[in-house]
């Protein structure tokens, strides 16, 4: 059974982006952005993951790449165009 500093470290992982790095990463450093990415990249693996089927007839769940690529370049879509 989880005590009560478990359950408060487990809200916790869900720290948000510092805005000098969210500004840096609009304003075109690499390095930025990077961390951005990094920093999202868990939740995008779990939104890419889909159910294939193999010819076999069997199914597995994987990353979907294309879909993966996708929300990384809306990401950081979002980010270039990002105003306070």
């Amino acid at each position: 059974m989880k005590d009560q500093n478990d359950i408060k470290h487990n809200r916790d992982d869900r720290v948000l982006l510092p805005l000098p790095i969210i500004l840096s990463a609009n304003a075109g450093e690499p390095e930025a952005m990077n961390i951005v990415l990094s920093h999202y990249e868990k939740y995008i693996t779990y939104l890419s993951v889909r159910r294939f089927r193999k010819k076999e007839g069997y199914t597995y769940y994987g990353v979907d790449e294309d879909v993966r690529i996708r929300l990384q370049s809306r990401l950081i879509e979002a980010v270039l165009k990002f105003k306070i």
